[in-house]
């Protein structure tokens, strides 16, 4: 079993970095070997929008850069695993930047409705499950709950079979960020 995790936490952010140890401490103990790709050594270039990826070279962008690896690492693995700082509830730029360029890469051009929403079809026949863990500096409820509604969002959007987030803050304890990656971890495998 395959995770990949994409690490945009960067340097400044004391509970993802204890957040990472345990994660991967939990994850090589269910026996899964982890892909992870620190975001912000990554080369990547901006999405220019041409929509080569689903017209020139469909699943394959055109940018010759690490956004190419990652869809193919994306596609190949059971779970993806987002750490990222929480900016205005959301991702940090970086996330935003890197889950834009290979989205395309990831989905049809082709639409369909599905529960009274148009999405993208599948462009594969397995996606992996979506976990998503934001840090902030301090306790925003409303921060907090748009970021968890985000990564469901972008679960339903990138047809992940589960999805889980949670949020964890820079002044927490090792006990209590351990429970929060136990906990996100359990919330995924109970809704496979």
């Amino acid at each position: 079993m395959q995770a990949l995790l994409l690490d945009a936490a960067g340097t400044d952010a004391p509970a993802l970095a204890v957040a990472r140890e345990l994660m991967l401490d939990a994850l090589s103990g269910q026996g899964r070997s982890v892909n992870r790709v620190a975001l912000d050594r990554l080369r990547l270039a901006p999405c220019q929008g041409c929509r080569g990826c689903w017209v020139r070279t469909p699943g394959v962008c055109v940018i010759d850069d690490g956004a190419r690896e990652l869809a193919e690492a994306w596609v190949a693995s059971d779970a993806v695993i987002m750490f990222t700082r929480v900016t205005f509830g959301g991702y940090s730029s970086r996330l935003k930047q890197v889950l834009d360029r290979i989205a395309c890469s990831l989905l049809s051009p082709h639409c369909t409705l599905s529960d009274g929403q148009v999405h993208h079809r599948r462009r594969y026949r397995c996606y992996p499950k979506l976990l998503g863990l934001g840090e902030l500096r301090l306790p925003d409820p409303k921060a907090e709950r748009l970021f968890c509604t985000l990564v469901g969002r972008n679960a339903t959007k990138l047809h992940a079979p589960a999805h889980a987030a949670g949020v964890v803050t820079a002044k927490l304890s090792r006990l209590s960020i351990r429970a929060a990656v136990r906990a996100l971890l359990a919330e995924a495998e109970a809704l496979a």
